[in-house]
């Protein structure tokens, strides 16, 4: 009466193979979670840093986007104008292909790095959706990627802004 050697090693080996299923159902559940984190982070700091470039946009008196060093309807470069007390202030948005980063030269000159750390910006593009002497109003397309990522998925953020002033691309 009693339990068998081979009872005993069946038990084991059950509660073995259930343990290795529970263990990697486990691991699953904390991968996608971590996962599930790094696209949030992700998209939040795309959005954080469309919003940024939205602020300077909207309240402009002038947009200009540069294709390179031609004015164009499309492009990755993108020149604010201000209209000030003392004169006309210019922001400049600049993808930057080879580091995969943007940077912002403020009305002094200064120039830093303005996309979020630990993303890399995939693509950066302006887009005129409309005539100047409609409301203008421009399309900016941000794509990137984490760069500590365990799979880099891609995300990205889009918005339309309308510059509430005078006139894009003259």
């Amino acid at each position: 009466k009693g339990i068998t050697l081979i009872e005993l090693v069946i038990y084991i080996a059950l509660t073995a193979l259930l343990l290795v299923v529970n263990l990697g159902i486990l691991v699953n559940i904390l991968r996608v979670r971590a996962e599930t984190i790094e696209m949030q982070d992700l998209d939040f700091a795309l959005n954080n840093f469309s919003i940024a470039i939205t602020q300077d946009l909207r309240w402009a008196d002038q947009g200009v986007i540069y294709n390179g060093p031609n004015i164009a309807e499309s492009g990755s470069t993108l020149v604010i104008s201000k209209n000030t007390e003392t004169g006309t202030e210019e922001i400049r948005y600049q993808y930057d292909v080879a580091d995969q980063t943007v940077t912002k030269t403020e009305p002094d000159g200064d120039v830093f790095t303005v996309s979020p750390a630990d993303v890399e910006i995939t693509n950066f593009n302006f887009e005129n959706l409309a005539p100047a002497d409609v409301n203008p109003s421009i399309k900016v397309t941000v794509e990137g990627h984490g760069t500590t990522s365990l799979r880099q998925t891609p995300s990205t953020v889009s918005t339309t802004v309308s510059i509430r002033h005078k006139s894009l691309n003259p």
